[in-house]
């Protein structure tokens, strides 16, 4: 293989002419050379930045469809007192101001709103809704 590799780069300096060139003079050229094939690296910052994008979108757009589902699906009184947080991983979370509501909607809703959610959003493959008491977590919104 190593030999296939030397065979290359013979040709590659035989192609560009500099076969009985000094070795300075092909060093740069291999510079050159091996700077035009990578081209220029990527900042990671810059890689981050393009993930984070596509994926932030990605959030928003599911966070904003399951709005859509519960304020179609549910009353409006009880939609107002609902915080939706993170939608990610198979799981909703919805954020409620008092234990008593929270401690109710776990009883008589999240086993309803888990079959809403994988009629409705099926690709998403939602196992579970956890309902909790507070508000969501700050920069978690999903």
């Amino acid at each position: 293989m190593s030999g296939s590799r030397v065979a290359d780069s013979r040709e590659a300096i035989r192609r560009a002419g500099l076969a009985y060139a000094p070795r300075e003079v092909r060093q740069a050229f291999w510079m050159q050379h091996n700077r035009q094939r990578r081209g220029r690296a990527a900042a990671a910052g810059e890689i981050v930045a393009q993930m984070w994008a596509g994926q932030l979108g990605s959030m928003l757009r599911k966070q904003s469809r399951a709005a859509e589902i519960l304020e179609r699906e549910l009353p409006a009184e009880l939609f107002e007192e609902l915080t939706l947080g993170p939608v990610r991983r198979g799981v909703v979370q919805l954020f409620v101001a008092s234990s008593s509501l929270a401690f109710q909607l776990r009883r008589d809703l999240a086993p309803a709103l888990v079959r809403l959610f994988q009629r409705e959003a099926g690709d998403w493959r939602i196992r579970e809704v956890r309902i909790q008491v507070g508000s969501p977590p700050a920069g978690g919104t999903a």
